[in-house]
């Protein structure tokens, strides 16, 4: 269900229907007016004192203001109907991985079970017209990963995607689909059972509203999204352009891992990933055991025997930390840093400590996982 107040969700719901404004605007309007409200309720002059607000954006703002459009009434209304979760940048449900791009959606639209901010998830993504030799890559792979019960990211598209879903479904894994869309529909209607299924393990996210008509470039924009939800990457297959190496783009923007199948040379499925394991922006990954250790779940995974118990001589803000990186497995920079209310360069600084008196490993992605 949405966790934000009614009033706040239908001014924000206002402000992402502006096509000046952007999310990067919405954040700088919300954090110098104090909520989406006050932005609405703010005057012209206070508004143009805000970063990237000119005459022009803040009078489309404040326009109608007090006679907010009845697409958004609607829109409230299908929220509420359907138990949509919406998530505002600044909630702290909102996915954590996605939070640190500067340019991450104002606002997400989540329906199903909430899993995007489980310890371990990674992004399958690659063509739509899938070859055998795709799909069985990843049947193996995902079925290998199972054991680390990772979050399976892709977009419900032909091909490599619904693959993806369904083999993360058929080994109880939980499964997101990115939609370029709004969740009053599924593109395409045969992927309609899937999506049903992975309600109940994972969901569908979208930064679209219902009102807003499916656009080509939609599609484009919600690779952003699977790059930023997940800790790393696997192209399957794609030829030179395609979805796939846009998403692959956006995660070598982000920092994430990526990681490409390989293909014979000639096979136009396999000219985008082997031209991406050839420019480094990827690595090479023919089996699951490459993406584990590559990650280092391999060291996470207690595979029976009892855990070492370790003593440290820790200060009050080593150990404020430490606590809380025992209670939530592993955790990003960015993440502490919010629910400890210290600043991401404090917090860095004193994972270096803890990490050389062996307190926490350090994990890829600027990650950090507790020592117990």
């Amino acid at each position: 269900m949405h966790t934000i107040h009614e009033r706040d969700l239908k001014a924000l719901l206002y402000l992402t229907k502006i096509k000046l404004i952007g999310p990067v605007s919405i954040r700088n309007l919300i954090s110098y007016c104090g909520s989406a409200q006050q932005v609405l309720n703010s005057g012209k002059n206070k508004l143009m004192q805000v970063p990237g607000i000119n005459e022009e954006r803040a009078e489309l703002i404040i326009q109608n203001r007090n006679q907010l459009d009845k697409s958004v009434d609607q829109e409230m209304e299908f929220i509420f109907k359907h138990n949509i979760q919406c998530l505002p940048y600044y909630d702290e449900l909102y996915p954590y991985r996605l939070k640190n791009i500067h340019d991450a959606p104002a606002l997400l639209f989540f329906k199903g079970q909430a899993c995007y901010n489980q310890p371990r998830c990674i992004a399958v993504v690659g063509t739509r017209k899938a070859t055998p030799y795709g799909k069985q890559f990843v049947e193996a792979l995902i079925q290998d990963l199972k054991l680390y019960d990772p979050v399976i990211v892709s977009g419900l598209a032909y091909g490599i995607d619904i693959i993806a879903h369904r083999q993360a479904i058929e080994h109880n894994l939980n499964t997101i689909a990115v939609l370029g869309y709004g969740l009053h529909t599924v593109y395409p209607a045969s992927h309609q059972s899937v999506a049903d299924k992975m309600q109940n393990r994972g969901g569908l996210i979208t930064e679209y509203r219902t009102d807003q008509k499916m656009q080509p470039e939609f599609f484009a924009d919600r690779n952003k999204i699977i790059a930023g939800l997940c800790d790393a990457i696997i192209v399957v297959e794609s030829a030179v352009k395609g979805g796939a190496l846009i998403t692959a783009q956006y995660a070598v923007d982000y920092n994430r891992d990526v990681f490409a199948v390989p293909g014979r040379v000639g096979d136009s499925y396999s000219e985008g990933c082997n031209d991406l394991i050839k420019s480094n922006k990827a690595a090479l990954i023919d089996r699951a055991e490459d993406l584990i250790k590559a990650l280092r779940w391999d060291t996470d995974l207690q595979k029976g025997g009892t855990q070492r118990r370790m003593l440290f001589d820790l200060n009050e803000q080593e150990q404020i930390l430490f606590d809380y990186l025992k209670e939530y497995e592993d955790a990003h920079v960015d993440q502490i840093a919010i629910h400890t209310k210290m600043t991401a360069s404090k917090v860095a600084g004193i994972l270096v400590e803890l990490e050389l008196k062996g307190a926490v490993l350090a994990l890829p992605g600027k990650r950090d996982r507790a020592i117990t």
